[in-house]
């Protein structure tokens, strides 16, 4: 089950505003199909990073995510959100600790485990 199209339109829309705000000068795009994510996408071992119980993941060198269509449909947009300017701060920042990026991602958008 995947995003439909109004979804995949806010989705760029989101990432569109979002790379404005950060100031990414990469033309940053998207996929749902992990299978095409990690034909892309591997770590320095050779092995893909990117599983199917992440909500999401970035190849910060082209700027191209990944979204967990399935997970995500199971949960509030606002974590969708989250998800999203997680990947992006990843492509801005690629050196930044993951931990780092969390706590910038949640000045923007918190998600509910944050606000607990």
């Amino acid at each position: 089950m995947g995003f439909t199209p109004l979804e995949h339109e806010w989705i760029q829309n989101v990432i569109h505003m979002m790379s404005s705000i950060l100031d990414i000068k990469l033309n940053v795009t998207y996929t749902t199909s992990l299978d095409h994510f990690n034909k892309y996408y591997e770590d320095e071992l050779g092995g893909t990073k990117t599983s199917k119980n992440d909500m999401g993941s970035a190849e910060t060198m082209y700027g191209y995510i990944w979204l967990n269509a399935e997970e995500h449909k199971k949960r509030p947009v606002s974590e969708l959100l989250n998800t999203i300017i997680h990947e992006l701060i990843h492509i801005k920042y690629p050196e930044m600790s993951e931990e780092n990026v969390v706590l910038e991602t949640d000045k923007y958008v918190p998600t509910q485990k944050d606000q607990e």
